[in-house]
Formats: C-alpha cells, sequence, structure tokens
C-alpha cells in the first residue's frame, strides 16, 4: 500500500477531542488540524462564561529618577554613577510603559500611538562661560511663559544672575545645609574606621587626635554609620541660600553658595528638588564640565549647547559634547555671535551629526540689552518666535529620540 493510499483511508479525526467524522455533525478543517463543532461550541460557551481580563492600566505616582535613587541610597553606600544610571533607567522603562498603555487605551487620540513626550521636560543649557547661556535660558522662558507652565532654575550658583533678567518677585527662602560629622572624643577610640571609608578625606585619625575638615566633607554619612563606638554624629551646616518666586507667571528659583565655600553640587541639588511636576523646566547652569555642570545635567531631557565660533568656543563645546554624550543626553546647539570667528564649529557640528538649532548674529542692541539686564524676548520682540520655533526643534529631537529607544 503507498504512503498517500493510507493516509487516505485513515480516518480523519478532531485535534482536541479525538472523534472522527463519523460521530460529529461537522468537521472543520485547517492547516495540519482538525476541529469538531462539539468543540467550537465548547469553545465559545468558555469565551463567553470567561472573567474579565483586567488590562493593566497607566502605572500612577511613578517615582522620579531621583526619588529611586533616594531608595537605593538606604541600602548602598557609594557607586553613586551605578545608583544614577540604574535610577534614570528604570524611570524611562516604566515611563515607555505607560506610553504604550496610553497609545492602547486611547487608539482614537491624534498621536496616541507615538505619545512618548515626558510630562515634565526638562531642558539645560550649559556652555563655556560668556557664551550666552543666561541670555538664552531667559529669553526662552520668557518667549513660553505664555503657551506653556514654565520654571527657570538657576543653577548657576556660585554665581547666578537668571533674577537681573526676569526681575521676579522672592516669595521664599531658606539656607541650604549639609551634614558634617561632630566627634564625641569622649567616645573615640582612634580606630580610624571613619578615616578609612570617607573617600573625600574629610577626616583624620591619629593617635591622640581626630581632624575633620567641613570644607571636604559631601554629607555622606558613611563616618558615622561605620563608626563602632558610636562616636560620630552629623550636625548641619549652612553652604548656601534657596530663592523661590515669580516674575509675571513664570516660576522661578536659584540657589547661592556662601562666600567661602566650595561645595556647590548640593545646593544644586536642592534648587532641582523645586522642580515642577508637569510642564517645561529650564535649567541654566555654571559654566564649563565641572561637577556642579554634571549634578546640573542629570535627569534633564535635552541639552542646550551655547556657544559661539570662536577656537575657545569649539574646545569648550567638544568637552561639552562628550560630557553629555556620557550621560546619554541629547543635544543642540544654539550658535550666538554667529556672523564672527571661522566655520570650524559649524564643521565640527556636522561632522559629529549635532544639529545647530539657533544661530543670533553679533548685535550691538543685543549687547546694549545685555548691559541693561534686559533679555532679547523682551527688548526684540521679534525674536520671540524664532524661541519657540527652537523649543519646537528640541520637542521633535526628544519626541524622536524616545521614540528611537523604544524600538
Amino acid at each position: 500500500m503507498s504512503r498517500n493510499q493510507h493516509r487516505s483511508d485513515t480516518p480523519h479525526r478532531c485535534s482536541f477531542c479525538g472523534k472522527t467524522a463519523t460521530q460529529v455533525k461537522r468537521l472543520f478543517s485547517g492547516h495540519e488540524a482538525y476541529i469538531c463543532n462539539e468543540c467550537v461550541e465548547l469553545c465559545n460557551d468558555l469565551m463567553q462564561n470567561a472573567p474579565d481580563i483586567e488590562q493593566p492600566g497607566e502605572i500612577r505616582n511613578l517615582p522620579t529618577p531621583a526619588e529611586i535613587k533616594a531608595f537605593l541610597d538606604q541600602y548602598v553606600i557609594g557607586q553613586e554613577r551605578a545608583k544614577r544610571t540604574v535610577s534614570v533607567a528604570v524611570y524611562n522603562h516604566y515611563k515607555r510603559i505607560n506610553a504604550q498603555i496610553k497609545a492602547r487605551l486611547e487608539p482614537g487620540k491624534k498621536g496616541a500611538e507615538d505619545d512618548v513626550e515626558l510630562e515634565k521636560s526638562n531642558i539645560l543649557l550649559m556652555g563655556p562661560t560668556g557664551t550666552g547661556k543666561t541670555l538664552i535660558a531667559t529669553s526662552l522662558a520668557l518667549s513660553l511663559k505664555d503657551r506653556e507652565h514654565v520654571q527657570l532654575l538657576d543653577c548657576d550658583v556660585e554665581e547666578p544672575n537668571d533674577h537681573i533678567f526676569i526681575r521676579p518677585q522672592i516669595t521664599s527662602s531658606q539656607p541650604v545645609t549639609v551634614p558634617v560629622p561632630f566627634i564625641d572624643e569622649s567616645k573615640c577610640t582612634h580606630c580610624g574606621t571613619c578615616a578609612d571609608v570617607c573617600v573625600y578625606n574629610a577626616i583624620a585619625v591619629g593617635p591622640q587626635y581626630i581632624l575633620t575638615f567641613p570644607e571636604l566633607c559631601h554629607g555622606c554619612g558613611a563616618c558615622s554609620y561605620f563608626c563602632p563606638a558610636h562616636a560620630i554624629t552629623e550636625v548641619p551646616q549652612e553652604i548656601g541660600l534657596l530663592e523661590q518666586g515669580t516674575a509675571d507667571g513664570l516660576e522661578f528659583a536659584h540657589g547661592k553658595l556662601a562666600i567661602g565655600k566650595a561645595m556647590a553640587p548640593p545646593v544644586i541639588r536642592k534648587v532641582k528638588e523645586l522642580a515642577a511636576k508637569d510642564g517645561l523646566v529650564i535649567i541654566d547652569s555654571s559654566p564649563g564640565t565641572s561637577c556642579p555642570v554634571v549634578e546640573a545635567i542629570k535627569d534633564s531631557d535635552f541639552c542646550l549647547l551655547v556657544t559661539e565660533p570662536t577656537p575657545f568656543g569649539l574646545n569648550d563645546l567638544m568637552l561639552a559634547v562628550e560630557t553629555v554624550r556620557i550621560l546619554g543626553i541629547p543635544c543642540g546647539i544654539v550658535l550666538n555671535r554667529a556672523d564672527v570667528g571661522d566655520k570650524k564649529t559649524q564643521e565640527y557640528c556636522r561632522r559629529e551629526g549635532i544639529p545647530i538649532l539657533m544661530t543670533i548674529p553679533l548685535d550691538t542692541r543685543i549687547a546694549s540689552l545685555y548691559s541693561r539686564g534686559i533679555s532679547i524676548a523682551e527688548g526684540m520682540p521679534e525674536y520671540r518666535q524664532e524661541f519657540i520655533e527652537l523649543y519646537e526643534k528640541i520637542g521633535e529631537m526628544v519626541h524622536a529620540g524616545s521614540s528611537s529607544s523604544e524600538r
């Protein structure tokens, strides 16, 4: 008997209950499988009577990267970079999940499928000193305040000057403190454990003495935590001032580092804690790429690099680009005084694939306004539309970056 004859002589059976075609009313064929009318009816009954499976809803009260890191700080000492990276990654992961859920629950809503824009957008401005960061930051904030919920945070705490241009009404002021060690020498055994765990060398221990250097202390608390004699407590030391206010509907906050103090990051962190939970937050950073700048950059959605087409501007721009790339933050360029110097800055941006989002010419009118504490948006209203278009370009880049990361 041939193989084909054997197959044709074998009665077809339901792949689910095993009954043959003669035992049921109908036997439906599929791709290498069969199902009878009885199993179809049974499946239909099961579907009709099955309990509804609750679809996952949008995750509410999603903690911010700062809150996630604060939780990790309770269990992990040190490893600051790793904790920050994990915190941002976890936050972005669940933010994308929320966007996907929203797209599924609201399929008819325009842009729902691609809606990955964060509820709170942080735009940070950085660049070398004197290139116009403050001028751009204040002009951008003033141009957008009538169409967005805008908050301006001046994180150049060593020399804050945004308030000169927006003239806010200060409504609250509070000191900024960091915890520093206080040694109870009656309990201290001079074992040296505190000095060993202090990575900032803020404690020195000898056979007959123990010295603390508050200026070097970062307030991590490791010394008091690991002291076997429980001889160390932490006391607050004032290092700066935090001020908050408004200016014609624009929310504002800045920090001021106390004279003689070198620890800017704690003051910057306090300023950033005031960031609004929704709307647009514009952060003006200090110049360069030092620790205060990195502290201001963290957790931002976009970094706007302000530079000028000079050798000095290009050198600092290259350092800034390297910094934001390490932190994984998208960036774009505002080229101030664009018609001076050479074309090397433009060539560098083209070679590195960094978009120049706005150019501002060398204009004595702008310089005159700046010298009188007047922003471009206020003194030259025709520029407001250009700053609005700048913001829209940034939004498109953030949106495109979020979409590509999901894929």
